[in-house]
């Protein structure tokens, strides 16, 4: 079984940037968007 995973962006609300990796996208974005992500995007 291939497990693939994507690197990704996000712009923060102080305009910095994030970088981050993950195998499933759409989980990872709605974690980041409850305010459960990686402390630095609080």
């Amino acid at each position: 079984m291939e497990n693939k995973a994507y690197f990704y962006v996000l712009e923060c609300a102080d305009g910095s940037l994030y970088t981050g990796y993950t195998t499933d996208v759409e989980k990872r974005l709605a974690t980041h968007n409850r305010g459960k992500g990686a402390k630095y995007t609080r």
